[in-house]
């Protein structure tokens, strides 16, 4: 069901049945935050819709990896997580992102779709990107909140010549087109690139990492293009440079999660096999919130690279320039390995 929201330029799709199941109850919503600034007219519209009393997170909620599950449940009094502008996260990727502890907390997700479609002068600047990078067969990626401008575009792309390839990730939840920001595995590699209709570079740029193909965005919230292709590649030249630093490191930090669905065990012990048999020596440092401060205070000259087995955006953005390497699971074998290529990204 769409639900209206005032003016604010998203519109939430709700599940059916959530004025039934939420009515009387006390809900925490999450929002990204993006959204946050629209938190009151959000809270009262669900509100106004469910019956329930509706209270907002004032955490950064990362993805639906991070749905607090373990702070929320010291408040008796909370019933619900209203998570809002992601789907589910997927089993494959998170050791507990579906446990629901002590089965007393609901969690519902609801999508957050931008009301913004491209103008006809954007799309036929997309045209002209696509034309001029020479691809004539690309697959067409979108987050969640901008499925109804995705349809736009693919219907303008085969209008006009371009073919264009659909797909849908494994699990059942994922929407055509739809990626996450931490697993492309399921996109085609069978294409000369890539277009997607998102906003920032997060998911873009990771696209490029996991394919090394062009990749064209389509910005709705601009109306704009950008080849970000070069972008990528230098973004890819410095992840092999750190890897290639982290070739001879003896002593590693291995970072594992604590948030909901960030603790990965298998791979936390897949690396860790890896290092017994190189004579490697690490120490797991156990952390739900990692920045560079957090990171910094922990440093010392024993460790002389680290890798994040928790969120693996976290060394491409914000560990890029970190004065030793913070890698990526997969580049973290690579470099185990002793091996440039193939890149490996994420896992």
């Amino acid at each position: 069901m769409r639900l209206e929201c005032g003016d604010i330029p998203y519109y939430l799709e709700v599940p059916e049945g959530l004025r039934l199941k939420l009515s009387g109850l006390k809900a925490m919503l999450q929002l990204p935050d993006g959204l946050k600034q629209y938190s009151n007219i959000i809270a009262g519209c669900v509100s106004e819709y469910t019956g329930a009393t509706v209270v907002v997170q004032g955490d950064s909620v990362f993805g639906a990896c991070d749905l607090h599950y373990q702070e929320l449940l010291q408040f008796n009094d909370i019933d619900a997580i209203l998570h809002v502008g992601h789907t589910p996260y997927p089993d494959y990727l998170g050791d507990r992102v579906n446990v629901n502890p002590k089965g007393r907390v609901k969690v519902m997700f609801i999508q957050a779709r931008f009301k913004g479609l491209p103008n006809e002068q954007t799309l036929g600047a997309l045209l002209n990107v696509i034309r001029a990078r020479g691809l004539t067969r690309v697959a067409l990626a979108t987050t969640v909140q901008y499925e109804p401008a995705y349809s736009k575009v693919l219907e303008f792309l085969r209008r006009n010549g371009v073919e264009t390839v659909t797909f849908r990730g494994p699990a059942e939840y994922y929407e055509e087109g739809q990626v996450i920001g931490c697993d492309y595995s399921f996109v085609p590699r069978r294409v000369d690139g890539f277009v997607i209709v998102s906003s920032g570079e997060f998911h873009a740029l990771g696209l490029y990492l996991a394919t090394l193909k062009p990749v064209i965005q389509l910005d709705v919230t601009r109306d704009s293009v950008k080849d970000l292709t070069g972008a990528g590649e230098r973004l890819y030249a410095s992840r092999l440079f750190r890897v290639s630093q982290a070739m001879d490191a003896s002593r590693w930090g291995v970072i594992v999660g604590t948030k909901t669905g960030q603790n990965r065990p298998w791979v936390v012990s897949a690396l860790e096999n890896v290092m017994k048999r190189r004579g490697v020596s690490y120490i797991e440092i156990y952390a739900g919130l990692l920045d560079r401060l957090t990171l910094a205070n922990f440093d010392s000259d024993w460790y002389q690279a680290f890798v994040v087995t928790s969120c693996p955006r976290l060394p491409i953005d914000d560990f890029n320039d970190y004065q030793k390497p913070v890698l990526t699971p997969g580049e973290a074998f690579m470099a185990l390995m002793r091996a440039l290529s193939p890149y490996r990204f994420p896992w």
